[in-house]
């Protein structure tokens, strides 16, 4: 309970653990029969630990989508005139017969 605890204070924010609610106020669900997963006290960690893998990936993915938007972005004119200041005439005129 111990481990589940620490997993649960390293979730980023709006992240939360399933089974983390707070009790039900209309009590238990009656149902007398118990499953081996109820007796293993390490599953709810397994949830708390996807919970924070799933996070992890989805903060990865953003970074990465914003890194491929800043480099595909173009360059600024500024950049491509001060360029074109250390170009020839002859190569300026030849750019320019090629794109047309």
């Amino acid at each position: 309970m111990a481990r589940r605890a620490q997993l649960a204070s390293s979730l980023p924010s709006g992240v939360s653990c399933p089974g983390d609610t707070a009790a039900s106020t209309v009590g238990p669900l009656r149902n007398p029969q118990t499953t081996r997963l109820e007796l293993n006290p390490g599953v709810g960690e397994i949830e708390c630990v996807f919970a924070v893998l799933g996070a992890r990936l989805q903060a990865a993915a953003k970074r990465a989508t914003a890194a491929v938007r800043e480099a595909l972005r173009p360059a600024p004119l500024v950049t491509g005139f001060v360029a074109d200041l250390s170009r020839t005439r002859d190569e300026l005129l030849t750019e320019n017969a090629m794109l047309r």
